[in-house]
């Protein structure tokens, strides 16, 4: 699923609708949907008027140490996400394929204590020096880390491996090529002009 539809379907709004419709016969559906818009929010504070204007306190930017959703990532979600793993590791009826298919793999778990332990200690301490006054969270991501090595892996036929000398072969091809001083034209290499 595109990550645009999972923020439609996990949003606050498909919550308020199933708790309408279903009542609480569905409120671990609405708890999981709730949980996921807020921590979808947290991680993507992208403007200093966003949470105003759509009226979520979640998009807005952070601007204290002790900020409340610094302590809902670090401790209620992933509670919540490890009471989830446990729930199901607990339905023993279930074969253990279905049981794994129903949770986040280990690696998954893994990777958001990571992330979150590294936002909020960086956000703390950013927010902690002098002169630095908000946190916009959806500025630490790793777009440019995956183009960078998304280029490395076109060049020289989609390597999947490159050795040392390679990589390095490649880096600074990638560097002349960022200097925008070639320009490289089917088999041509012509000086721009500037």
């Amino acid at each position: 699923m595109k990550v645009k539809y999972a923020v439609q379907v996990l949003s606050t709004r498909v919550a308020n609708a199933v708790e309408a419709f279903y009542g609480n016969g569905h409120q671990a559906t609405v708890t999981f949907i709730r949980n996921f818009d807020k921590f979808f929010d947290c991680l993507n504070v992208r403007s200093m008027e966003e949470g105003k204007r759509k009226k979520k306190t979640n998009l807005l930017p952070y601007r204290s140490t002790e900020d409340e959703r610094l302590k809902w990532l670090n401790n209620d979600f992933l509670q919540y996400l490890d009471d989830w793993d446990r729930a199901v590791d607990g339905r023993h009826e279930l074969s253990k394929r279905d049981r794994n298919r129903m949770k986040l793999s280990r690696e998954t778990l893994k990777g958001i204590r990571l992330t979150f332990a590294s936002f909020v200690a960086v956000t703390k301490y950013l927010l902690g020096q002098p002169g630095i006054e908000r946190i916009l969270s959806e500025k630490f991501n790793q777009d440019p880390f995956e183009a960078y090595f998304g280029n490395h892996r076109q060049m020289k036929g989609g390597n999947e491996a490159p050795n040392v000398p390679q990589f390095c072969c490649n880096a600074n091809a990638l560097q002349l090529k960022s200097l925008n001083l070639l320009r490289i034209s089917g088999s041509n290499v012509k000086i721009q002009a500037k």
